[in-house]
């Protein structure tokens, strides 16, 4: 550790259509929009009496688009096909707005997604 301020995500927000991220340090607007810059990954589990079911239903989603937020640091994704997942990936390829490289990956639950 360097001391130096980490950049990375710190929260997520899940919203009608994607989700919001919101990062420790302010982003660079160019590659924090580009939706190139992301990757989203699904998949389930099938609930047996076995233990484990192993991965299914895996897809690749497209980030349909992604907008800076006024913030400086949220970053809102649209996701194509976007609908509750026990396992979701999320790849991030972006900068921070002072040029250093924020590469991460968010893995989480999403249980519903709001109507509005």
């Amino acid at each position: 550790y360097t001391g130096a301020a980490l950049k990375m995500p710190v929260a997520m927000k899940v919203k009608k259509g994607g989700v919001e991220i919101t990062f420790s340090a302010p982003l660079d607007k160019d590659t924090a929009s580009d939706p190139d810059n992301y990757s989203v990954d699904t998949s389930n589990i099938r609930w047996t009496h076995d233990y484990g079911s192993g991965d299914y239903d895996k897809q690749e989603h497209l980030v349909d688009d992604a907008k800076l937020l006024e913030d400086g640091k949220t970053v809102a994704l649209e996701i194509e096909n976007f609908a509750p997942a026990h396992q979701m990936k999320i790849g991030i390829n972006i900068k921070a707005a002072n040029g250093t490289q924020i590469r991460d990956t968010v893995w989480n639950t999403v249980h519903v997604v709001p109507e509005k």
